[in-house]
């Protein structure tokens, strides 16, 4: 796995976490949404349920890399609960060390505190997508948030290193899910998503 920043980054750099990513927002299956949304649902996430896949894992709050007062220009809110860069460019897949076949895609992820989220990728699909950011150090197919404090300075969001991994360029779906609601938006790893 790529080494993570330990050093706080200057606000104006945080986008850099994320250069080169695109994100696809799609209409989820109540055929709502558009360009300028996020569909969403009411969620199913039940913190601390048993999942399958490459396994699940909680994000360490004290693994983020910078607290800001707002997402940087560029990024996308999902559920006013996780902030992902807006579908400008497609994510590099580049050799991952340590993760086999798998190949890497850096993307910051943006978390606003004092929210709980779940964060999945489907685990079944032929390109084994998984996604890890701050302190995790193996890929994984889930990834839940504990409400994280404020950073110091009463900054309400908060940036971790991190990004995607897969076998192959594919159309990542990266679900969002909070105590009350669910959205997908869809992340081009390495490839363009359809429109």
């Amino acid at each position: 796995m790529p080494p993570r920043r330990r050093t706080p980054l200057p606000p104006a750099l945080v986008p850099v976490l994320a250069a080169g990513a695109l994100v696809a927002v799609s209409a989820c299956a109540d055929g709502s949404g558009g360009d300028d949304q996020v569909a969403s649902r009411p969620s199913r996430f039940t913190p601390g349920a048993p999942v399958t896949g490459l396994g699940t894992v909680g994000l360490d709050c004290a693994s983020s890399i910078e607290g800001i007062p707002e997402p940087p220009d560029g990024y996308l809110r999902v559920l006013d609960a996780v902030a992902v860069p807006d579908r400008d460019r497609t994510l590099q897949l580049a050799v991952a060390d340590g993760s086999g076949d798998r190949r890497f895609a850096k993307q910051g992820l943006v978390l606003r505190a004092g929210e709980g989220a779940e964060l999945s990728v489907p685990s079944d699909a032929a390109e084994r997508p998984a996604i890890a950011w701050g302190n995790i150090r193996e890929p994984v197919s889930v990834i839940t948030v504990a409400p994280c404090p404020e950073h110091p300075g009463a900054q309400a969001w908060l940036a971790f290193a991190g990004g995607f991994y897969a076998e192959r360029p594919m159309c990542v779906p990266l679900t969002i899910r909070t105590a009350s609601r669910e959205a997908t938006v869809h992340v081009p790893v390495g490839m363009p998503c359809p429109e």
